[in-house]
């Protein structure tokens, strides 16, 4: 993206007012006031109430007849949530790998892949949306909002709370239409990069010259990235520049701090619940569970590897049906019998 048009988008954020033409005469939508978005909230109430709408679908109710008819099953929610997942995974991995130009091409594609599938996904789900009543208060609210924003050639407004349910659908449409539907990323790269990364670290969000309740949209999103920029660059781990200037490794480097921070309260909890306890080496720890809780959360502060052997031996307790199981006999304990005998073979040769 060239400078000059980042700069162009800054500004246009910044300014919050658009122009736009509707029957060869020149318009302006200015910002929302506070009582515009309290006023559009009342009529998406009152749309909602409207007897008038009453044989319209509500979201519930086209969730449930595409579930009977097979649209949207409770299968195909878990399979997106599987996706969602399945992204987070792809960039942690983009961000463990960021350094081998290889993988970093392969995860971006599989990447691509699985967000294609989530937006076909989200099309499917909500295929019955737009013939709900929810669908159709949204819509009069968001025609309200561009309606009162409009202003003419003497920045005379056109409409307000009493004349909206009479106003010309087409310059409303028009309004719409010329609007900037920024895109996230662009946003993302305008907060972490000249001039504005200037004007925030000087001002924060004074620079945007009015209070915080009455910023517009992108203005509230600029912010909201640039505090989440300050956040890295002030961390005590911040990644470096080819990370932070990758939308999705930097997603992937927060995905690791959450975890991390993630795994250290489940340490901290185990210790204040249980007790600290210190093997040596990498001795297992015996804790009493008193509680299915207790039991759950022992569980949980396991590594992968304890986890994998705690369903292997519930695995090998299943399959003898009653009989009983020596510790002895566990693969996880022949394992550790195993190498501690090659260990003490390797001490007794060392002695000689």
């Amino acid at each position: 993206m060239e400078q000059i048009e980042l700069d162009n988008l800054l500004y246009q954020i910044l300014y919050g007012i658009y122009y736009f033409t509707h029957n060869k005469i020149s318009y302006k939508c200015v910002p929302n006031t506070l009582q515009d978005k309290y006023e559009a909230g009342l009529i998406y109430q009152d749309v909602m109430r409207d007897i008038r709408y009453e044989e319209m679908l509500t979201w519930e109710q086209a969730q449930r007849i595409s579930q009977m008819n097979g649209t949207w099953t409770v299968k195909d929610e878990a399979g997106m949530k599987d996706l969602e997942k399945m992204v987070e995974n792809t960039k942690l991995q983009l961000y463990i790998n960021h350094t081998n130009p290889q993988s970093v091409q392969q995860l971006k594609k599989k990447l691509k892949k699985i967000q294609a599938g989530i937006a076909r996904s989200n099309v499917t789900k909500h295929k019955l949306y737009h013939a709900t009543k929810e669908a159709h208060a949204e819509n009069v609210r968001r025609e309200y909002l561009i309606a009162v924003s409009i202003r003419d050639k003497f920045d005379n407004k056109l409409y307000n709370i009493d004349s909206f349910w009479d106003c010309d659908n087409t310059i409303i449409q028009s309004a719409s239409e010329n609007a900037s539907d920024f895109a996230m990323n662009k946003i993302r790269k305008i907060a972490r990069t000249e001039p504005w990364r200037s004007m925030w670290i000087a001002q924060k969000g004074e620079c945007i010259g009015k209070p915080s309740v009455e910023w517009t949209e992108h203005q509230r999103i600029l912010c909201s990235f640039s505090k989440m920029y300050d956040n890295v660059y002030e961390s005590t781990e911040c990644p470096p520049d080819e990370v932070i200037e990758d939308d999705d490794i930097l997603d992937g480097w927060f995905i690791k701090q959450r975890k991390d921070r993630d795994e250290a309260k489940k340490e901290k909890s185990t210790d204040h619940n249980f007790g600290t306890h210190k093997g040596k080496g990498n001795q297992e720890m015996f804790i009493m569970a008193n509680n299915k809780q207790d039991v759950q959360s022992i569980i949980s502060n396991n590594d992968a590897t304890g986890k994998n052997i705690i369903q292997t031996r519930k695995q090998i307790v299943e399959n003898a049906k009653g009989e009983k199981v020596d510790d002895i006999n566990m693969p996880d304990v022949q394992r550790d019998l195993q190498l501690q005998a090659v260990q003490n073979m390797r001490e007794k040769i060392k002695g000689r």
